[in-house]
């Protein structure tokens, strides 16, 4: 697959770079403190996006606190700032410019005198050297907490101050492509770290976790269902390496497998960490959630992802700290000290030298405290002393809180005091507010501005959260791009905005997170690039085609902004490219051969590039300038560490990993048998990890290859395979060494049937009593499409569906074999038979009897009304049998006599069945009750069941009813026996006959009432059962 690239002219023209710390953009007034109305100039201005300005007379011109500022710059570096003045004539005896470390004026700070730096009207570039300063106290640069300018007036001035910034050079450099700085782990300030979960596992990948797709869901069906995924995104896994990807039952949509990744797997943990270098961009906080630190399964897996992330920022420049989540639980304090202490002493994270130090001592972050009711107070001011205060050094922290976004009311204001005595604060903001620009700002200035100010005041870092959408349908049921990302467009808003507002360091979430569509890291770019089943969020969703590091590439320029080296703008525009205009890609090796290779992708130039593939020991390649690949060829199986460096040997740099293997075909055989005909099935599947090309198939053993699935095509389906065992063999088709797949059975096999029997509705065995209801019903499987059904049994018995009522009373003349034959679709047949034995005994002989206010009366003939006593009696009494009732309304009852209803209601109409049970045998009968009230119950009002004019059966039947008499019908109308009036389907069939349809109704007693041609009135009762 073509990867989307959109380039610009600074792909290849570096930007200019140089060792310095912003201290203030001077983009907004908040914190800012003057003795004129401070206001933001967005026209006329030097840097950024705007620049503080006054008109007025007072003589604190600009004044500000900070937490405080590890520069990174020493006393033989520079005060750099822009100033413009409208009359330098109006000033008034003497004034200063001060950086102090104390947020106190003239203590601990560097004072220069305004009459010294020879202003004039306009703008003035000011680079103010620290050793021309006057020193009062022992100022630190490393911890820089105030600025001030102040200046008496004789009249009005307007005077606008922008771009704040410490410098160690003046001058400017053009880096090298090559040329990233690894990261300086001792100070948070003027970082962009990415949250990273590093939570996915997969089958097979060898950790604690490598039973289970952890993250994912269940991959394994790989059928789209939305119960069944986590995960929002897939990821791209074009650069990966065989051995970092796992199967799945899912693919994408042109038949390749789309294979998972682990987090697990050190390989694909340190190619993150290279992309972090290649883009240039500084480090993560590890996640590291409690529930999972307490199990021990959990905790291995953690700890190995922990050490992986530890060995890939020492690989590759970057800086890491460790964050705790989860901490919702009593007695969560002590669980993250003891964990503390083994990340320490049994891991020994601390002791790396990329571990991200802050203020002189580790960073460690704590999330969840204000996010949920959970996280108690008293337990967040333990952890505080706890990392502040422990005896020995080693386990003393600096601390940054996860939190809320409205931590400083929650609880009103309870949080306060703890939050004061920790060194950064970050809140969450995640789906705080709606991915939209306005969203965004008012949030921002409604939330992060007074935060910030907060903070600055109490000596404490801010560190706001940028995101770059969000999505969770998969996993909660949301809707689906919930927070559009408008490719990039909303991240850059938050990104710019938050460094606008005073930002010296910004955390982004996250890397890794395609749970919640929060990712950052390579995505696919569209639908293509995610599996073919299931609801998948690519980078085009929103209508713009952006390539698959877009994000990063953002990252990058989001964080060289951070630093200086890129003036903030207002869009994102194009970002500019990493150093992945470097690649690597590999032709693996066949038939246990030297002849796999590597692609070494550069920029084409003038540039002769040196190519090490051992690691940088021997740089044995030296690449074309005029072309922009070069092929490193006869390379056996291996894991291949690729350097390049200038032509002149400079700013050799690791490329990473990359893994030839000797490969054959991974080929996957499902089959379905024959049936009677030659008509079997076998399914070939190619696997694509790795994958080089089309592939020929042997069916006999290797002998003959008559069989190609073409480059490209993954899936074959063999047909009209005839019954036999067949010897599958593949090889490339480039090749010709083959490897054996598997032997393939085809069975020609037409289901039989099962026949099933039923006495009075319940499953029979072995021999049936005499006067037995008896039915045979044949079912096949599911698979087969009957086309048609055939009896057979004793007294020349015949019948054409699949289930039979053999007889309503069994006798000795239904005894013998019953056979059923099916033919299906296809033609093919297949029989079953079934021997009906007729046991010693019989059925009892019962009636059904309903007694009503002491009388007892036949329900085919009543209608009982409403108030009577009614209750149900089985004939005859025998003392050896068993009686059972079953009804309407979970009625259930025992004994020959039941009583139904002490106050008879229309509650009681349906259909009642009475099993009685003798010795060996039992038998059923049903009868339907009706009630009704006064003027529609008694035996009058039924009559008989036909009339003189038409006879109906079956009566009771099951709601279809034939009406056949001597006469045609006039005016009809249908009751049931509250005298609800119902609307019949009534259907002619012939002349004085018709059929009447109710199966829509529920069983119970219906009168038909209509008068004849001949002017006569008719009532029929029916009977639904």
């Amino acid at each position: 697959m073509k990867k989307l690239t959109i380039t610009c002219l600074m792909l290849l023209v570096a930007r200019l770079s140089m060792a310095q710390m912003i201290v203030d953009r001077c983009e907004i007034t908040p914190g800012w403190e003057s003795d004129n109305v401070l206001t933001v100039e967005r026209t006329d201005k030097k840097e950024g996006l705007g620049a503080l300005s006054f008109s007025g007379t007072g003589t604190k011109w600009f004044s500000k606190k900070y937490a405080q500022i590890q520069s990174g710059v020493s006393e033989n570096g520079y005060l750099s700032f822009w100033l413009y003045l409208s009359d330098a004539s109006t000033f008034s005896g003497s004034g200063f410019v001060e950086l102090n470390s104390s947020a106190t004026e003239g203590t601990d700070a560097y004072r220069w005198s305004m009459q010294d730096l020879s202003l004039v009207d306009g703008w003035n570039e000011l680079n103010l050297t620290f050793t021309s300063a006057q020193k009062l106290g022992t100022p630190d640069l490393s911890a820089v907490r105030g600025f001030i300018i102040s200046q008496a007036l004789s009249g009005t001035l307007e005077a606008r101050l922008d771009g704040l910034k410490l410098r160690n050079s003046l001058t400017t450099s053009t880096p090298e492509l090559l040329d990233i700085k690894t990261v300086d782990p001792s100070t948070l300030d003027g970082k962009v770290m990415f949250g990273y979960q590093g939570w996915f596992s997969s089958p097979g990948d060898g950790t604690t976790l490598g039973d289970r797709y952890h993250h994912w869901g269940d991959l394994a069906p790989g059928e789209g269902k939305q119960s069944n995924l986590s995960i929002e995104m897939w990821f791209d896994d074009r650069e990966f390496d065989p051995d970092e990807l796992y199967p799945t039952g899912y693919r994408f949509p042109d038949g390749r497998e789309a294979r998972s990744f682990s987090s697990g797997n050190k390989k694909t943990v340190m190619r993150h960490m290279k992309w972090l270098r290649d883009y240039d961009l500084d480090g993560v906080f590890l996640q590291r959630f409690m529930s999972e630190a307490r199990d021990a399964k959990f905790k291995t897996f953690r700890d190995t992802v922990a050490v992986h992330v530890k060995d890939g920022c020492e690989r590759y420049g970057r800086t890491f700290a460790m964050m705790w989540d989860g901490l919702n639980y009593a007695g969560a304090a002590e669980d993250i000290k003891n964990d503390w202490m083994h990340l320490v002493d049994d891991l020994k994270l601390t002791e790396s030298p990329n571990y991200l130090h802050h203020r002189g001592k580790p960073l460690i972050s704590l999330w969840g405290y204000t996010v949920r009711d959970e996280a108690k107070l008293e337990e967040l001011e333990e952890l505080i002393e706890f990392f502040h205060n422990h005896p020995e050094e080693k386990y003393r922290a600096s601390i940054k809180l996860g939190c809320n976004d409205s931590w400083r009311t929650r609880g009103g204001g309870m949080w306060q005091e703890a939050f004061s005595k920790v060194e950064v604060i970050s809140p969450w903001t995640v789906g705080r507010y709606g991915s939209s620009k306005e969203g965004y700002e008012n949030f921002a200035n409604r939330t992060t501005v007074p935060d910030m100010v907060w903070c600055n005041e109490r000596n404490i870092d801010y560190l706001p959260v940028n995101w770059p959408g969000f999505s969770w349908f998969n996993l909660h049921d949301g809707p689906k791009n919930q927070h559009p990302r408008r490719s990039g467009d909303f991240f850059w808003e938050q990104a710019s905005g938050n460094i606008s507002r005073g930002a010296k360091s910004l955390y982004i979430a996250m890397f890794d997170e395609i749970d919640e569509a929060t990712a950052f890291f390579k995505l696919p770019e569209n639908k293509d690039m995610s599996p073919d089943k299931g609801y998948w969020l690519s980078l085009d969703a929103d209508g713009k085609e952006i390539p698959s590091d877009w994000y990063l590439r953002a990252v990058s320029l989001v964080t060289q902004v951070v630093r200086g080296e890129e003036e903030n703008r207002e869009f994102l525009e194009t970002p500019p490219d990493g150093i992945d205009a470097f690649s690597l890609k590999a032709t693996h090796a066949t038939c246990a051969s030297a002849n796999g290779a590597l692609a070494l992708g550069y920029p084409a130039g003038s540039e002769a590039w040196q190519f090490s593939i051992d690691g940088g020991q021997n740089y044995s390649y030296t690449a074309d300038p005029t072309v922009s690949a070069l092929q490193v060829p006869n390379l056996s199986a291996g894991l291949y560490n690729v350097w390049v460096k200038y032509a002149d040997g400079s700013l050799p740099t690791d490329l990473g990993d990359v893994l030839i293997v000797d490969s054959q075909p991974e080929i996957t055989l499902t089959k379905e048998d024959a049936s009677c005909l030659s008509d079997g099935v076998i399914h070939i599947s190619v696997g694509t990890n790795p994958y080089l090309g089309a592939v020929s198939i042997s069916m006999d053993g290797g002998a003959t290859y008559g069989i190609t699935l073409e480059e490209g095509v993954y899936q074959k389906t063999l047909e009209g395979i005839a019954e036999g065992q067949y010897d599958v063999w593949a090889q490339w088709e480039s090749t010709t060494c083959a490897q054996a797949v598997g032997v393939v059975d085809i069975a020609a096999i037409v289901p039989a049937p099962t026949i099933n029997p039923e006495v009075f509705d319940e499953p029979a065995t072995g021999s049936i009593c005499l006067g037995s209801s008896l039915t045979l019903a044949a079912i096949v499987d599911e698979s087969v499409t009957v086309e048609s059904w055939l009896w057979s049994g004793p007294g020349g018995f015949e019948a054409n569906t699949s289930e039979i009522s053999v007889t309503k009373s069994l006798s000795e003349a239904e005894a013998g074999t019953y056979t059923v034959t099916y033919t299906d679709a296809k033609g093919c047949s297949a029989t079953e038979s079934y021997e009906v034995v007729v046991g010693e005994g019989s059925v009892p002989e019962v009636a059904f009897q309903v007694e009503a206010d002491g009388n007892l009366r036949n329900p085919e003939e009543v209608v009982f009304c409403e108030g009577e006593r009614l209750i149900l009696e089985a004939t005859p009494n025998e003392s050896t049998y068993t009686y059972e009732w079953e009804g309407p309304n979970g009625f259930r009852k025992s004994g020959r006599r039941a009583t139904l209803s002490n106050s008879a209601s229309a509650d009681l109409n349906g259909t009642y069945l009475l099993k009685v049970t003798s010795a060996e045998c039992f038998s059923k009968i049903e009868q339907v009750i009706s009630v009704g009230v006064e003027g529609q119950c008694g035996s009058q009002v039924l009559g008989s069941q036909a009339s003189q004019a038409f006879q109906v059966f079956p009566n009771p039947g099951h709601g279809q009813f034939a009406l056949v008499g001597e006469t045609n019908l006039g005016n009809v109308k249908l009751t049931d026996f509250t005298g609800k009036e119902l609307n019949p389907r009534l259907l002619q069939t012939g002349n004085e006959s018709y059929e009447l349809d109710i199966r829509d109704q529920p069983n119970g007693i219906y009168l038909l009432y209509f008068i004849s041609t001949a002017n006569q009135s008719h009532t029929i009762k029916l009977v639904k059962r």
